[in-house]
């Protein structure tokens, strides 16, 4: 994972450093960036039908001065875009019409491809050469800060969050407690399989929302262990039915999907990597619950998407990103800029979440998630929020400030860390 990130960091600058990308354009190096880690991922993890397909024929069709690399990424581009059936799939090369089509909106937008050198071609044929089938989407998130510019980041207050500290969240939040419902079920000696499926359809209905998802980690993981826990239940039902055949489409034993979760992001990139780490981990956990079934669960044509969206979150009410009758949990690591930290324009995003609130500006950026959240929930009394934060809301002046309005509204804490 350290490698991958490395790697990436350095072929990120390479590209940089080549093209010289004004503001206005690092949209078009985003987007080939975040294509360029689902073709290295795809190519060896059974998503593209070829072992390391793509930096195959980059090897092959490409000089190694890095001149055409621009035109052989715009035919693969073209071709991962274009259906099966598609007239100008047949006007490309037979080595083009081999690349299966993706959909879901990931190569449809064309783009300028960066241009490239005998270095950064080298850099590329190295990334490629990594065994992405041992790197877990959930790193897709630090690779993207560890390509971030360093005063970037403390200047939006963004911080990564490890698997470790997101799992000591998402337990008490959700995790804990289905568990513990589905240990029970297994338990039963009578109606194990209709509460079995019963708690299936539960778990395929719950809706969760990061809103300030960064690449998407919290995302990426409460997904994932909720595909664990339908994985045992498909099992369990499994053992139920022995002698039923597979004769039925698989996908229909999964109820479990990608749809079921919701970002807010204010910077493009992120939302991006979000989107392929959400892919990509629906993926792995396909071929996770094909292996286990003794089949193949194929992961293209895309079909599902998680719903990232790239808005202010303190400026956008929460209900027109998700329905609040489909949402059941809000979970995240908003940013930490503090009181004397912020910008301007966080600073008036803060004033404006507290309206005004006296005293309100010697609160840290990541209070204002924490009262947009409450007052979200204190109106659907149904959803539960829990937040990675700084320390520094419970200590000081900040605890009158934050935690009196929150309690004014009837809200309660269920459980909290000291500072990890």
């Amino acid at each position: 994972d350290v490698k991958a990130c490395e790697k990436m960091g350095r072929l990120y600058d390479s590209i940089c450093a080549i093209n010289h990308y004004g503001k206005d354009e690092l949209h078009t190096l985003n987007v080939f960036l975040t294509r360029l880690l689902f073709c290295f991922f795809a190519e060896d993890t059974g998503i593209f039908p070829q072992i390391n397909q793509m930096t195959l024929a980059l090897k092959s069709l490409t000089q190694e001065d890095g001149s055409d690399l621009a035109n052989f990424f715009e035919r693969l581009f073209l071709a991962l875009s274009l259906p099966n059936d598609a007239p100008e799939r047949q006007k490309l090369s037979a080595t083009f019409q081999r690349f299966p089509y993706v959909n879901g909106g990931l190569f449809q937008e064309y783009i300028h491809v960066p241009q490239f050198n005998t270095r950064s071609r080298k850099l590329l044929l190295d990334c490629g050469s990594m065994a992405w089938s041992d790197i877990s989407p959930v790193i897709f998130g630090s690779m993207f800060q560890a390509v971030m510019d360093p005063d970037q980041r403390r200047s939006m207050g963004a911080h990564y969050t490890s698997e470790k500290n997101i799992l000591k969240l998402v337990r008490p939040l959700f995790l804990d407690e289905l568990h513990h419902e589905l240990d029970h079920i297994l338990s039963l000696k009578k109606g194990k399989k209709a509460a079995l499926q019963a708690f299936q359809s539960k778990i395929g209905s719950l809706g969760f929302l990061d809103p300030a998802c960064g690449c998407g980690n919290f995302l990426v993981v409460s997904y994932r262990e909720l595909k664990e826990l339908e994985l045992q239940v498909v099992l369990a039902l499994r053992a139920e039915e022995p002698v039923r055949t597979l004769s039925l489409d698989v996908k229909l034993l999964s109820k479990v999907n990608i749809n079921q979760f919701y970002g807010i992001e204010l910077e493009e990139f992120p939302v991006e990597i979000a989107r392929v780490s959400m892919w990509l981990m629906e993926h792995v956990m396909n071929m996770k619950l094909g292996k286990f079934l003794g089949c193949v669960i194929p992961s293209i044509p895309l079909h599902h998407s998680a719903k990232i969206v790239c808005v202010n979150a303190l400026t956008v009410p929460w209900e027109d990103i998700v329905a609040p009758g489909g949402l059941h949990f809000i979970l995240g690591n908003p940013p930490f800029s503090g009181a004397r930290m912020m910008s301007e324009l966080q600073k008036c995003d803060l004033m404006d979440v507290f309206a005004g609130a006296h005293g309100a500006g010697d609160l840290d950026f990541v209070a204002a998630w924490f009262y947009k959240a409450a007052q979200f929930i204190s109106k659907h009394r149904a959803v539960q929020v829990a937040f990675v934060s700084t320390n520094s809301i419970c200590q000081g002046i900040q605890v009158a400030l934050l935690w009196k309005p929150i309690f004014s509204l009837g809200i309660k804490i269920d459980f909290a860390y000291r500072t990890f």
